[in-house]
This record gives structure tokens, sequence and C-alpha cells, in this order.
């Protein structure tokens, strides 16, 4: 093959036999992999590490009579600014959705389901699946949390 060059033409040559074995190297077959799926995740590591806070979280109810419902400051927030902070998110208590039935009021055309489907394809019913007695006892208070809301 000739091609131009600054110095003049260049000219590349080639052989046919170490092109041939080469080329029998490469589509040689070579030995299956197994991979033990069992242990395979494809996830990286360093994306599923969360990131730790800087520094310690308190705890501080919203209401004292409901100790369960709180939410988390910076430890190292001035005692004025954590005040603050804290009457201020107690003052709106109400925006927060601790249950499916707090989210009640929200318009469907902002949080609306539906499945990518074809509706011209005909469904197919799945096998039936069977659970453990505690699963499914947590299976159903959840159906009935969620059908709550």
């Amino acid at each position: 093959m000739k091609f131009p060059t600054p110095g003049g033409i260049g000219i590349v040559r080639g052989n046919q036999e170490t092109a041939r074995s080469c080329y029998s190297k490469q589509a040689q077959p070579t030995e299956p992999v197994t991979l033990n799926i069992d242990d395979f995740d494809l996830r990286d590591e360093a994306a599923l590490q969360r990131g730790a806070p800087i520094e310690g979280l308190v705890e501080v109810p919203l209401s004292p009579t409901e100790p369960d419902r709180t939410v988390q400051l910076g430890s190292l927030l001035q005692e004025r600014d954590r005040e603050e902070l804290t009457a201020y998110l107690r003052k709106n208590k109400d925006i927060f959705a601790w249950s499916p039935e707090d989210m009640s009021g929200i318009d469907p055309q902002i949080i609306h389901h539906s499945l990518n489907i074809n509706p011209a394809c005909k469904p197919i019913i799945q096998k039936k699946r069977s659970f453990a007695p505690e699963r499914l006892h947590a299976i159903e208070e959840e159906v009935e949390k969620l059908l709550r809301a």
C-alpha cells in the first residue's frame, strides 16, 4: 500500500502468511469461562456506600404526643440556630408525610404509576407464589396500609 508523506511516498508491505497465522490464533475458540452467579454482583461497591455525616446527629421530636416522629439535626449547630430550626419545623410539622395516608392530598397528575406495556398484548397469568407465614403476614399488612392511603 502506498501513501503520501511529507518526505515522499511511503510504502507498507504485508506478509500474508503472518496475517493468516494471526487471524487463525485470534479466531480459535477459547475455553468457556464459568461464572458463579451466587456471588456475582455487577453493582459498584463505591456507588453503594452512603456518605456519613461529618458531625453527630441529634434526634429532635416534633411533637410531645408523638415521640416517634423525629427529625435529625446536626450536633454542631449553634444553640440559637437549633432552637429556631426546631421551632420552625414544629410549626410546619403538618407538612411531613409520615405514612402513605399523609400523602392523600397529592394530585395524581404529579405522582402516577403506570406500566409501560402494550395494551394489545394478551395478559398472561403468572404462577402463584407461596410465601412463608411471617412474610405473608407482612405483605398483607403492607397492602392494607397502602390501600388505606
